[in-house]
């Protein structure tokens, strides 16, 4: 028998058992901190029907952990069967910002489809509900900064770049998907998302001129030398398909400057570096074709390597 479900409203002290109906709003990648020498951290974010949200923490062992990464993705909602309040105070350090106090511990990786199609409906609808009372920052006063900060965002996309791979400093590749988004001013900045997971669901979900996109606590970077961007951290949340009073009328000013002949410009100034070689679009094929236009001949014959275009380069001029 399954027992019934609180709000996360109720969570008023520590130490109480329950189960919560909510929708999964954000992950985080597990920070190196282990339990017991093996057990690392899965970290999300819940939101439940009434809109409060609340952050869990899933103690897993390695092979768990993989598990519970591939049935608690964004956008699924379930009745979260056992949860346990931990004091507020050992949740300062988890991110992002929620209504709830507390931190949820989550024991086992127990979940249960909900049964009641009337309140997966509700879910899916909160997900996309602006928060009450939320502020926002206005893309001019973003584009006019003159240091890092964290903020809230929100504006419609109008346009959506390629998912690309980037080296990050660690050495490793990391996801990530770069958009255009204006706001009700009708001013353009450029936001970058990252994760694979995350980059592939917001990829999927939203529609350039149509989705309003909300970033809570993002982070603004200031540039001396070219326009101040937005990504994202791990205490950010994100909402692609942004719902609510102030989320129409950002989306109908945009739309109305867009039937007015409106064009944003901004995705043509982000950097196209390369983290790795791509055999795609090498800037090698350049000079290959400046020295084939010269011989007035065809780009390549055909004993020459397409993906090694260096070696062609040579072996073209050798021909």
């Amino acid at each position: 028998m399954s027992i019934s479900s609180t709000l996360c409203a109720e969570i008023t002290k520590p130490n109480l058992s329950f189960a919560i109906d909510a929708i999964i709003i954000g992950k985080r990648k597990a920070k190196s901190g282990t339990r017991g020498g093996t057990n690392i951290p899965f970290n999300f974010t819940i939101k439940d029907v009434v809109g409060d949200t609340a952050n869990v923490v899933y103690w897993a062992r390695p092979d768990k952990y993989l598990e519970a990464n591939s049935i608690l993705q964004l956008g699924s909602a379930f009745r979260f069967v056992s949860l346990k309040s931990s004091s507020a105070g050992r949740g300062k350090e988890i991110d992002p910002r929620t209504t709830c106090a507390f931190v949820l511990q989550m024991s086992t990786l127990s979940v249960e489809k909900l049964g009641d199609k009337k309140i997966e409906e509700k879910l899916m609808h909160i997900f996309s509900t602006i928060p009450q009372g939320l502020e926002v920052t206005p893309i001019p006063q973003l584009l006019s900064a003159t240091a890092t900060f964290r903020t809230n965002v929100m504006a419609t996309v109008v346009s959506i770049g390629e998912l690309r791979q980037v080296k990050v400093p660690s050495g490793e590749l990391a996801s990530a998907l770069d958009l255009e988004v204006a706001d009700h001013s009708l001013e353009s900045i450029i936001v970058t998302l990252w994760g694979s997971e995350l980059t592939a669901f917001v990829h999927e979900q939203i529609m350039a001129w149509d989705s309003v996109i909300l970033l809570q606590d993002a982070k603004v970077k200031f540039y001396a030398n070219r326009s101040n961007h937005v990504t994202i951290g791990t205490q950010t949340l994100v909402t692609p398909n942004a719902s609510g009073k102030a989320a129409t009328i950002i989306q109908r000013a945009v739309a109305k400057a867009r039937a007015e002949g409106l064009k944003f410009r901004k995705m043509l100034e982000i950097p196209k570096t390369a983290p790795a070689y791509s055999p795609d679009l090498p800037p090698q094929w350049m000079l290959l074709k400046v020295i084939s236009d010269f011989f007035n001949r065809a780009l390549w014959p055909d004993h020459i390597n397409p993906y090694k275009p260096m070696v062609s380069i040579c072996e073209f001029i050798e021909t």
